[in-house]
């Protein structure tokens, strides 16, 4: 039952992911909204609220969050740009001017191609999961021909999701990397042809 969830969630990722990431961000922002909204009527009132006020607080805020989430991705994308940038400078020994220059120029890619970076994360996100997870539910067996069997995991142990996600096997496999990037290469081909120029 576990592959069979893993193997639907990375069809998702693989043919969905710019979608589904979208709409976990407006969901993420949603749920925080909705359990601060009672406190933000208490701190602008002063009154704890009733349950009919905490409910329609918890409503308002939580659908202004989630609007709040949608646009700020380019914001959130363009720090995780920077952060990176920057750190990869910093890192090399580089002075706070080329550094903070270098992460600023990475943030600002990032948000321009927010959408070729999050439809290439999800890809290969979702082609390593349907790869491991498939190969399992076959039993490590494909046309008759013996493939290494996947390990079975247990969700929640950060080392068999690792695995299950296919690195540890990738790193002995070859066939697994050509696999899973020809996986990627279809799904990426999908969500470009179904987002259109959407952002």
């Amino acid at each position: 039952m576990e592959l069979l969830l893993l193997l639907l969630f990375g069809l998702v990722q693989l043919f969905f992911g710019y979608a589904f990431f979208r709409i976990l961000i407006v969901l993420g922002g949603a749920v925080l909204g909705f359990y601060l909204g009672p406190d933000v009527y208490f701190s602008l009132t002063g009154q704890p609220p009733g349950s009919g006020v905490a409910l329609v607080s918890a409503l308002i805020v939580g659908g202004i969050f989630a609007a709040l989430a949608w646009f700020a991705v380019r914001a959130l994308l363009f720090l995780w740009g920077f952060l990176i940038g920057f750190w990869a400078m910093a890192g090399a020994g580089q002075e706070l001017v080329p550094a903070l220059v270098v992460g600023v120029a990475a943030g600002v890619l990032v948000a321009i191609f927010q959408r070729a970076l999050i439809i290439a994360f999800t890809s290969l996100s979702g082609a390593s999961l349907v790869a491991t997870a498939g190969l399992a539910l076959l039993g490590g067996w494909v046309g008759g021909t013996g493939v290494p069997a996947v390990p079975q995991p247990r969700l929640g142990l950060g080392q068999e999701l690792l695995t299950l996600h296919g690195f540890e096997l990738a790193s002995r496999e070859p066939w697994f990397v050509v696999l899973v990037l020809a996986l990627a290469v279809i799904g990426a081909g999908v969500q470009f042809g179904r987002t259109g120029r959407a952002l």
